[in-house]
């Protein structure tokens, strides 16, 4: 979990909150969690979407549309329009 450069109490409530909405399948072994690509993925886009602007329940959303739903061109739309407001607020 040190790639994802979170503590472990960051993504395992991001986790939770992803769990409500999808299966994650994660394992422990040896203690340690051990998470698939796909879940790695959604945890980062999850975290770096978190912000005072965009709560982690709309990040948990938007991840969920974007890794987990077949309307590829709705959810493209969904994810460049986030993008651009996200931008625009930076700027």
């Amino acid at each position: 979990m040190e790639e994802l450069n979170l503590t472990d109490g960051q993504i395992r409530i991001i986790l939770s909150k992803m769990q409500d909405r999808v299966d994650f399948s994660e394992k422990l072994r040896n203690g340690e969690r051990r998470l698939n690509n796909l879940e790695v993925a959604v945890i980062e886009f999850v975290h770096a979407r978190t912000s005072k602007e965009r709560i982690q329940d709309d990040a948990c959303d938007l991840a969920v549309s974007i890794f987990y739903r077949d309307n590829k061109p709705k959810i493209i739309k969904e994810y460049l329009t986030s993008e651009i407001e996200r931008l625009e607020k930076t700027e």
